[in-house]
């Protein structure tokens, strides 16, 4: 036989009856967290595009710096031969300058000399 419920339905079909509101309770339990996990997705999406955003800004502005930089170098680069070149010249210039005071010197104590001579042959 088949045991009553209390409204005088068979057993089973109140069990069913059970059954399929706990079944509507777990598919709105899961409903709620699909919305939830969806708003957390969304969040973090957003969240995640705002970092992709300040990374470009920053991206850009190291391009930025660096591209100035780079210019800057190859100014002082120009700038180092220039100078290296410069420098060069003047050593150059010094070398003939100093043979110059070499061969001056020699004329000068060469004239020296011939002025003493002279002098002795004055006196003499």
């Amino acid at each position: 036989m088949v045991a009553r419920g209390a409204r005088g339905r068979g057993f089973n079909e109140a069990q069913k009856k059970s059954s399929s509101g706990g079944w509507i309770a777990l598919l709105f339990l899961l409903l709620l967290g699909s919305v939830g996990f969806s708003v957390y997705l969304y969040q973090e999406n957003t969240r995640t595009d705002g970092i992709t955003t300040t990374l470009k800004v920053q991206n850009a502005d190291l391009s930025s710096q660096t591209k100035s930089l780079i210019d800057t170098m190859s100014a002082l680069d120009n700038q180092i031969e220039e100078n290296e070149y410069l420098i060069e010249t003047l050593e150059y210039q010094f070398g003939l300058l100093d043979k110059e005071k070499t061969v001056l010197e020699k004329e000068n104590l060469t004239l020296k000399n011939e002025n003493e001579n002279l002098e002795n042959q004055l006196q003499i």
